[in-house]
């Protein structure tokens, strides 16, 4: 079962958020190229940074860390 990266805290709440897995912007929004991720593994895929995301944090602790985001 996928859980909250930050349930260890115990206070988990609402649903899963896609949350940025390398900072955004580090990119200044423009293409890169991604692969070795289990979706591409064996391709490169040209993508923006802001597709590059993954649901890894509850609402509560997403927004939580919203201000130093």
């Amino acid at each position: 079962m996928k859980t909250c990266w930050a349930s260890s805290l115990k206070d988990c709440a609402g649903g899963f958020t896609r949350e940025h897995l390398i900072t955004e912007s580090v990119f200044a929004g423009k293409e890169i190229s991604v692969n070795g991720l289990p979706w591409c593994r064996t391709r490169s895929i040209t993508m923006l940074p802001t597709n590059l995301t993954a649901n890894i944090l509850c609402q509560r602790h997403n927004n939580d860390l919203s201000p130093v985001d």
